[in-house]
């Protein structure tokens, strides 16, 4: 089974702060760090290869330096392959744009039994990513995964635990697909240092590519969403603490709420 992981590289929230009374956003330091639900399905990639005969495990990682980080740490968990579509501009592309990009790229890694990646994205509305390129490769899509394993005794599909209130449901579909992996479904291991090591020593560690070579020009590449400003919600107020005796505390605070 050839799976491929698409990875997005996003701001470290530790790196910035938000003023909501200047309206501004400050970056103290330039830190990126894998979308955590990337992670998940970056590791859930890794063990459904492991559990499977002749299984491999594709990384797919679009936009500037960050991404390149991102994908060498996915070589060192156990990526066999890492495909980069190095551009600045795609960092802050659209649904729209990413799935044009992830469509060529796909080819250029030969194609695919499987597309996993992150059912969250922290930093941008790109959790569309996964029904669009479903979509637009005519494949099933389920959202949302908790695992994902070989169907049992059935050849060419896969099964998908999904967390439901009160309890787990099991889906079958059929491959090729794409899956998005919940948040915390699961837990990365962590590469060891000369995993780390080897891969960044690995010259040939990622392929590294540009939206032209994949045959896509500016117009391909052109956002379909305008981004008009930014909004930030109004300051935090601090909460009230009442004093006096307990029934004047509950005098008070029955006429507040009565407000």
């Amino acid at each position: 089974m050839n799976i491929v992981v698409l990875l997005r590289a996003l701001r470290d929230p530790a790196s910035f702060s938000v003023n909501r009374r200047a309206q501004k956003i400050f970056v103290h330091r330039d830190l990126h760090r894998l979308n955590p639900a990337d992670h998940n399905a970056l590791e859930a990639a890794l063990a459904l290869a492991g559990a499977s005969a002749g299984g491999s495990v594709a990384a797919l990682a679009c936009g500037g330096e960050p991404a390149g980080e991102a994908l060498y740490q996915a070589r060192a968990m156990g990526a066999g392959r890492a495909l980069w579509v190095k551009d600045e501009a795609l960092q802050p592309a659209d649904g729209a744009v990413v799935t044009r990009v992830v469509q060529q790229a796909l080819a250029r890694l030969g194609g695919a039994d499987l597309v996993l990646l992150g059912a969250d994205v922290l930093d941008a509305d790109l959790a569309q990513v996964g029904p669009r390129l479903a979509a637009a490769q005519g494949w099933p899509f389920v959202e949302a995964g908790y695992r994902v394993r070989a169907a049992p005794a059935s050849q060419g599909r896969l099964q998908v635990v999904l967390a439901k209130p009160g309890g787990y449901q099991a889906v079958e579909i059929g491959l090729p697909a794409v899956v998005s992996i919940a948040v915390d479904s699961n837990k990365p291991r962590y590469p060891s240092a000369p995993s780390i090591m080897r891969a960044y020593a690995d010259l040939q560690a990622l392929d590294v590519v540009s939206p032209a070579e994949l045959g896509l020009d500016q117009a391909a590449l052109a956002a379909r969403v305008d981004r008009l400003g930014e909004s930030f919600p109004p300051e935090r107020t601090f909460g009230e603490r009442l004093e006096g005796t307990l029934g004047d505390v509950v005098a008070q605070l029955a006429a507040r709420l009565q407000r």
